[in-house]
């Protein structure tokens, strides 16, 4: 599996309605013939239409994905839903599905949500399940002529303790920082007092959440979600902390 080079995910912008309609209607066309009725396939257009779309993303948050100026992927987070997650047919199978869920679990992550859900379609459970979601039901609405579009109900828990007094980390956790390190970084999470909170590095090195959240994004900060009575909070390590603060503000901001 080969990532496409030359990609780029940003924000979508109202003039990208029309190319994001034709990405998802496309997508539609091509891979959903094969599980649905022509009525089910009616109704997701419907659906997907240009207003919904403009609607979801004035409500949520919407991004693009593009791929040499091309748009070939898209993916809105509303509310605790993730919907509308589409990659055109003939850039599948090459990571960027997950590169956008990724994206719109850091939104989540950052506006502090704990569960997320989304509603599968039978083509697109698989990749879900694959990213840890799970289904919560299996569910179907009616359509025209007596036909049913089925679907799946499912849900993630991204800030929560998988087993009781354990760390739990989910892939939205290590997005950007997915790679293995090695020396001080690696072994900090095992010494005492070689990592912190996200409020203690608040209050120690007077960062806000936001830079805190962009050091994440930019791969500089590793993290770990810890959780406190129940109370989620971000584990970072010490020492790449000062680096981020020493590369941003300078050494003299640390004395």
């Amino acid at each position: 599996m080969n990532r496409i080079q030359n990609t780029k995910l940003r924000q979508f912008r109202q003039e990208d309605v029309e190319a994001m309609k034709r990405l998802i209607y496309k997508t539609i066309d091509i891979s959903y013939h094969k599980v649905y009725s022509e009525e089910a396939i009616e109704y997701f257009k419907d659906y997907h239409s240009e207003e919904h779309i403009l609607g979801d993303a004035i409500e949520g948050y919407t991004i693009i994905l593009e791929c040499d100026g091309k748009i070939v992927g898209t993916g809105t987070l509303l509310g605790t839903n993730i919907r509308r997650v589409f990659i055109d047919p003939t850039h599948q199978h090459k990571g960027l599905g997950k590169l956008v869920m990724h994206e719109l679990e850091k939104r989540a992550l950052a506006k502090g949500i704990s569960i997320l859900d989304l509603s599968a379609s039978l083509v697109s459970q698989q990749f879900y399940d694959s990213l840890g979601y799970v289904i919560q039901k299996e569910d179907y609405i009616p359509v025209r002529n007596k036909q049913k579009l089925s679907y799946y109900v499912m849900v993630k828990k991204t800030l929560s303790l998988t087993t009781s007094g354990k760390e739990s980390y989910v892939s939205c956790v290590y997005y950007g920082v997915d790679k293995m390190y090695s020396g001080e970084a690696k072994s900090a999470w095992f010494e005492k007092g070689a990592t912190l909170s996200d409020k203690s590095a608040r209050k120690e090195f007077g960062l806000t959440q936001e830079e805190i959240i962009e050091g994440i994004k930019d791969g500089k900060l590793q993290y770990r979600i810890n959780n406190v009575f129940g109370n989620p909070y971000l584990k970072l390590v010490r020492c790449e902390v000062e680096a981020f603060v020493d590369e941003k503000y300078g050494s003299n901001y640390l004395k």
